[in-house]
C-alpha cells in the first residue's frame, strides 16, 4: 500500500498553520497523520492527512475540535438543511429549546429553555440558578409572559389550584364561585 505524500505546511491557509503540528507526521503502515490543536479549547488530536485534504477542498476545515465544532457551528449546518426551524426546538417533554450558544446558561450544545429567556427579557435581568419558571396554565409550550410566574424553589408540574376569596379564609369558598 501507498502512503499519501506528508502534508506540506503551504497546503494548509494562513490562519490555521500554527494549529497544525506537520513536524511528526507519524505513519500507522496505511495511513499518515498529523497533530492538531483546537483553536477554541486548545486540546490536540490526531487526523488523517486524507481527512485533512477533504476538509480543505470542501472548504469545512476549521481546525477545531469536533466539539467545539459541533457547538460553534450546529446551526450553519442545520441551516442548510431544510428541517431547520431558526433554532427553535420542541422536544417531547413539552418544552421548548432556543439555540443561544453564547448564553451563560446554555447547555452542552447551546441551547436553552424557551421560558427561561422569556423570563429573563420580562425581568432585564439573568434568572439566578435557584430561579424556577412556572407556567400557569400547565402547558409547557405556551410561553407568553403573562403565563409565566418567577419562583424561588422548585414547582411540582401541572396547575395550581383556584386561590380562595381572602388570604385568611377557612370556610373553603373559591373566589370564582363568589361572582
Amino acid at each position: 500500500m501507498v502512503l499519501p505524500h506528508p502534508l506540506d505546511r503551504q497546503e494548509l491557509p494562513a490562519d490555521l498553520r500554527p494549529y497544525f503540528r506537520l513536524t511528526n507526521q507519524k505513519s500507522d503502515g496505511h495511513r499518515l497523520t498529523v497533530r492538531v490543536r483546537c483553536p477554541s479549547c486548545n486540546s490536540w488530536r490526531r487526523i488523517t492527512v486524507h481527512q485533512v485534504r477533504a476538509l480543505l477542498q470542501n472548504g469545512r476545515m476549521t481546525g477545531r475540535c469536533h466539539r467545539c465544532n459541533g457547538l460553534k457551528d450546529a446551526p450553519i449546518h442545520q441551516q442548510r438543511s431544510g428541517t431547520w426551524k431558526g433554532g427553535r426546538v420542541p422536544q417531547s417533554d413539552g418544552y421548548i429549546y432556543i439555540w443561544r450558544p453564547d448564553h451563560p446558561q446554555a447547555r452542552k450544545h447551546g441551547y436553552i429553555l424557551e421560558h427561561r429567556l422569556v423570563m429573563e427579557e420580562k425581568l432585564g435581568r439573568p434568572l439566578l440558578p435557584i430561579e424556577t419558571v412556572h407556567h400557569i396554565n400547565g402547558d409547557r409550550a405556551d410561553n407568553r409572559s403573562e403565563n409565566l410566574e418567577l419562583w424561588h424553589r422548585n414547582h411540582g408540574p401541572g396547575q395550581r389550584g383556584p386561590a380562595p376569596h381572602c388570604p385568611t379564609c377557612r370556610c373553603g369558598e373559591l373566589e370564582e364561585n363568589r361572582r
